[in-house]
């Protein structure tokens, strides 16, 4: 492993805000006011998984189902259980989800949940 100093591209002053991200990389933070019903929530998630899975690099957040909050987290297809918190931690409401795909449209992963909150 090599250190920064021995990566002279890797230094940057502290006023140099550059990165050098993968372009392919993106994050995608929604947020919902409607809450979802765990039954359609879960089965859109299972199919961004099912066809996207190695691509979904990050997923996390806090979802309203039916009023009660769920903790969902999960890195490409390996999803920790869903844990059901006793209360909100604030009151704020609203699912809040955040993504780090590579090469997935954000309107993909927003229109299939828009979607889903329709039903």
């Amino acid at each position: 492993m090599r250190t920064a100093a021995q990566c002279p591209e890797r230094e940057r002053s502290p006023e140099t805000k550059t990165t050098r991200h993968d372009p392919a990389i993106r994050t995608l933070s929604l947020r919902f006011e409607q809450p979802f019903a765990w039954s359609a929530f879960s089965s859109a998630l299972d199919l961004l998984t099912q066809m996207r899975g190695p691509d979904l690099l990050r997923v996390k957040g806090i979802v309203n189902v039916e009023g009660h909050p769920v903790v969902v987290q999960g890195v490409q297809h390996i999803f920790s259980p869903p844990v059901e918190l006793d209360r909100w931690p604030s009151q704020d409401r609203d699912t809040r989800l955040v993504f780090i795909t590579r090469n997935i449209a954000p309107e993909t992963i927003r229109n299939l949940l828009s979607a889903v909150t329709s039903l």
